[in-house]
């Protein structure tokens, strides 16, 4: 997934979502632990429904960024922050069907190269 500019994101989110998890931590932090409703999310976003937002926020879930509680309204935790690492789209889109082949996730897959890499004899 990239921006419509082709810009790169950084690793596992893309730009979009990347905007998404600061403005719902900073929100929390600034809130009393209280998350964002999703309208304000679509403000934020600048997006024209709340359908994208929720999208965004099960990707955010489903790669392990956020928690959403049950039965409870507007209660999201944040569970860790994004890496730093920065890929180019083309990168990433390699990186992600190389570590679904394998059946890791992308992470799991940079590790293991880092460590390959890092043991043998040119490192």
């Amino acid at each position: 997934m990239s921006t419509a500019n082709g810009s790169s994101g950084r690793y596992g989110l893309t730009p979009n979502l990347r905007v998404l998890l600061d403005y719902i931590s900073g929100f929390i932090e600034r809130n009393e632990g209280i998350a964002p409703s999703f309208d304000d999310m679509r403000v934020h976003l600048g997006l024209h429904s709340k359908s994208g937002v929720h999208r965004m926020v099960g990707l955010l879930e489903e790669r392990g960024y956020i928690r959403r509680l049950q039965h409870r309204a507007r209660a999201i935790e944040v569970i860790r922050q994004a890496h730093a690492v920065s890929l180019p789209d083309d990168v990433d889109t390699v990186l992600r069907i190389a570590a679904d082949r394998e059946g890791i996730p992308p992470a799991a897959y940079i590790a293991r190269a880092v460590e390959a890499y890092l043991r043998s004899p040119q490192a």
